[in-house]
C-alpha cells in the first residue's frame, strides 16, 4: 500500500490497486486495506445483486440510496456488476440517490471511474457530471443503443446525511430496494449509526426484498438495527473486517436473522 498527500487528503493505493483517501480530521481511511474496489464489490454490490436475484422480480425502476457516497465506489461497482447479472434486461431505470457531506470529493469521481477496475462500465456508458442546485448529477448514457441497458442516474446531494434523510423520507413515493450505508466508523461518527437512522431506512425499505448493506458489525450497530425493528445477517469477511452486514425488514425474502 502506497501513500501520497495533498492539502486536503492523504491518498493511498490499496492492495487491489485502487486508490482511497484518509480523512485527516478523523484519521480514518475511507476503505478496507484489501481495496476500495474489492470492498465495494464484496460488501455492497455482490450481496445486493444476490438479494435481488433471489427475489426474482422484474423492476421497472430499481431504487437505491447511497448514504455517505464518498468516492462513489459502491454505486459504481453496483452498476458495473449489474451489467453482468441476470437482472440486465429486467430493469428499465436505475435511480440512485446519494448524499455526501464533502463536496471536495466531486472532482475525484471521474478519476475513480477511469481506473482499470471500471473498464467494463466505461466501455458500456458515457458518464456526464453536472452541478445542480442540490449537488451533482451523474448520468450514464449507453454508448451502443443496440444493447438493452437501463437508464442510470445518480443524484448526489452535498449535505449532512442527517439533514437530507428526513427530506428523502417525505418525498419518497415508492419503496427503496437497496440502501448502501458507508459512514465512517461508529466509534468516530456514532450519530450516523443511530437507531433513528435505521428507522428511516426501515420506513422506506421494500418489505419483500429490500436490503441495507453496511460494512460494520459493531455491537452498537446491531443494537441500533434491532431497535429499529430490523433483522440482520453476517456477510463474509474481507481484509481486516470480520464481515459485513445485510439488514432487512422481518419476514423479507432472505435468511436475515439475529446472529
Amino acid at each position: 500500500m502506497t501513500a501520497s498527500s495533498n492539502a486536503t487528503h492523504l491518498r493511498k493505493t490499496l492492495k487491489d490497486g485502487s486508490f482511497s483517501l484518509v480523512d485527516a480530521s478523523l484519521n480514518e481511511t475511507y476503505h478496507n486495506w484489501a481495496g476500495a474496489f474489492a470492498e465495494a464489490m464484496g460488501h455492497y454490490a455482490t450481496p445486493a445483486l444476490a438479494l435481488l436475484e433471489k427475489a426474482g422480480h422484474s423492476l421497472e425502476c430499481l431504487r437505491l440510496w447511497d448514504v455517505c457516497f464518498g468516492l462513489g465506489y459502491n454505486s459504481f461497482a453496483f452498476i458495473q456488476a449489474f451489467l453482468a447479472s441476470p437482472l440486465l434486461g429486467k430493469v428499465q431505470t436505475l435511480e440512485i440517490q446519494a448524499v455526501e457531506i464533502d463536496g471536495s470529493l466531486a472532482p475525484l469521481w471521474q478519476e475513480v471511474l477511469a481506473q482499470a477496475h471500471f473498464s467494463p462500465l466505461m466501455q458500456a456508458f458515457q458518464v456526464s457530471q453536472v452541478q445542480t442546485a442540490y449537488g451533482y448529477l451523474l448520468s450514464f448514457q449507453a454508448k451502443d443503443a443496440s444493447f438493452a441497458l437501463p437508464d442510470v442516474h445518480i443524484h448526489i446531494y452535498i449535505a449532512d446525511a442527517l439533514a437530507v434523510l428526513p427530506q428523502w423520507l417525505e418525498t419518497q413515493a415508492s419503496p427503496v430496494d437497496l440502501i448502501f450505508h458507508d459512514a465512517f466508523s461508529p466509534s468516530k461518527v456514532p450519530h450516523l449509526w443511530s437507531s433513528d437512522v435505521f428507522k428511516v431506512y426501515a420506513s422506506v425499505l421494500n418489505p419483500t426484498h429490500g436490503g441495507i448493506l453496511t460494512y460494520s458489525l459493531a455491537r452498537s450497530v446491531k443494537t441500533a438495527v434491532e431497535s429499529a425493528g430490523l433483522v440482520w445477517e453476517k456477510l463474509p469477511p474481507l481484509g481486516w473486517k470480520k464481515g459485513a452486514m445485510l439488514v432487512q425488514r422481518p419476514n423479507a425474502g432472505s435468511t436475515a436473522a439475529h446472529l
